[in-house]
């Protein structure tokens, strides 16, 4: 394992602690996670995450209130960490507005994992909070319907893709995203079917600004064998240069997250 310590911004982890809601999601219910438990894995893995997103997963619902832990990175001079939520897409302008101002940029749909929400009513929804305020969509897709909903989901005004889309059947739809300008997260990688820097080397040669890092941290669901290690990270050190590093690991996702561009 390198113990070269490398800077990221950490587009996509979890928070899980049962101060607050935990609910089953098809009968799972992930271990814990806290922030010392996030601030521990990441120092040990010779990471220095500077910022990043805290993603809500199906096992939060629509709980909010765990988002205090916001407060523990201000606590310890990280201030560029912010959250994307699950939201009810009948939620009023003025809690969205509320939220905004609370450090929440974005809302995700997990297509891929029992989310009912009509792709048109994501839109739809999409477009009201992009107007309101310049919030995206982060969306975790079903693979095996994406070529169906392409067309769909480039109507959403900002929009970024979960985990390289997930399986070898969603690449050939993920150049297509990749084509129309949206975001593409570099997590997961224990997720995926396929070798990855083949694919995020693609990517990247399409347009050098759309990947972005993520832990993926704990690793909910995924084999134990897989789950993110600095192996991860040193794939990428070995693959990429350095130019190209500092695009993907950090100011890609500092831009789309902090300067929300």
């Amino acid at each position: 394992m390198s113990k070269e310590v490398i800077k990221i911004f950490d587009a996509h982890f979890h928070i899980i602690d049962n101060k607050y809601h935990l609910q089953e999601n098809n009968g799972y219910l992930p271990d814990l996670f806290t922030y010392q438990d996030y601030k521990n894995r990441t120092e040990n893995l010779f990471i220095d995450s500077q910022g990043g997103a805290i993603i809500s997963g199906s096992f939060q619902g629509n709980d909010l209130k765990y988002l205090e832990v916001l407060n523990e990175f201000k606590k310890d001079g990280k201030k560029d960490f912010r959250a994307i939520i699950n939201l009810p897409i009948e939620t009023d302008d003025k809690t969205i507005l509320d939220l905004n101002e609370k450090g929440i940029v974005g809302v995700r749909f997990n297509i891929f994992r029992g989310n009912s929400t009509n792709i048109d009513d994501i839109i739809n929804f999409s477009k009201k909070i992009y107007h309101l305020c310049n919030w995206h969509v982060e969306i975790q897709i079903d693979p095996k319907n994406v070529s169906e909903i392409i067309n769909k989901l480039l109507e959403i005004p900002r929009l970024s893709i979960d985990h390289v889309g997930l399986k070898k059947e969603a690449i050939d739809s993920l150049y297509i995203l990749a084509k129309n300008n949206v975001k593409i997260k570099a997590s997961g990688l224990g997720r995926l079917d396929f070798e990855p820097i083949p694919i995020l080397k693609n990517i990247y040669k399409i347009n050098p600004f759309l990947l972005m890092f993520g832990t993926d941290l704990p690793s909910t669901r995924v084999d134990k064998e897989k789950i993110f290690s600095r192996t991860y990270i040193d794939l990428m050190l070995n693959n990429f240069s350095e130019e190209e590093l500092k695009n993907i690991m950090y100011n890609n996702a500092y831009n789309w997250y902090i300067n929300r561009k």
